[in-house]
């Protein structure tokens, strides 16, 4: 519940920054600058001051020419971010990101995009390439740093970093967790030999029951057969 409502609050605030970012921008466009020149400089202060996406997006303003006449034009103006990286016309980012193993562990694709915010555009357009694939290879569910990367619709990567931190919750949080540490106390241990022991536990675990039911099977089967020969000698 914990992760949607994060998911919520982010929404949400994106959509109060896009509206506000809107309303200022409309008040560029409904001002006429003395020159195309300043019409620019309004436009990336307002932009510098902004929590604005990464992206390519079209502003309409009006200034007057050396003659004076008005004149009304749309530039393309590009927001990037500390990570964005440029493949001629194509613009592609990725934050970096910080999560818990747990998370790690539950992610799919769209969860990696989203936490992310792995996004592609054309910067003479601004349409959006959408992210088609998530290589998580070099993640390991433990903590530290990996590598994660992005590749869009047109075969473009990008790479950004991804901290890995311990898990979210304790055993005194979660109940299941003093249960599971007693029973299998190296259960967290990642990779082909946390696998193992962790197998090697169950087995110990179910081996006492195996050899009981056995031997209750046995004494069963004897308890007949001795039943069996009582009433064989009364006959």
């Amino acid at each position: 519940m914990k992760k949607y409502g994060e998911i919520v609050r982010m929404i949400v605030m994106f959509f109060c920054i896009t509206l506000l970012f809107t309303v200022k921008m409309n008040a560029v466009e409904d001002t006429v600058y003395v020159s195309e020149e300043q019409a620019k400089i309004a436009i990336q202060q307002e932009m510098s001051i902004e929590d604005v996406q990464v992206g390519t997006y079209p502003f309409k303003v009006r200034y007057r020419n050396e003659e004076g006449a008005e004149i009304e034009k749309t530039f393309m103006i590009t927001v990037r971010g500390d990570n964005t990286v440029a493949f001629d016309d194509e613009l592609m980012d990725a934050e970096n990101i910080e999560i818990s193993s747990m998370e790690a562990f539950s992610f799919t694709s769209a969860d990696w995009i989203e936490q992310s915010k792995a996004s592609s555009w054309n910067k003479k357009t601004g349409e959006k390439i959408p992210i088609v694939s998530v290589n998580t290879s070099k993640i390991k569910l433990e903590q530290g740093q990996y590598v994660i990367s992005f590749a869009n619709a047109n075969g473009r990567e990008i790479s950004t970093n991804v901290t890995i931190t311990e898990k979210k919750g304790d055993s005194t949080k979660d109940p299941n967790a003093n249960i599971l540490n007693l029973i299998v106390p190296w259960h967290n241990l990642q990779g082909v030999k946390g696998i193992t022991l962790t197998l090697i536990g169950i087995v110990f675990i179910i081996s006492p029951l195996v050899i009981m039911l056995y031997q209750y099977r046995v004494v069963l089967t004897l308890t007949q057969k001795i039943k069996h020969l009582f009433e064989d000698e009364e006959e």
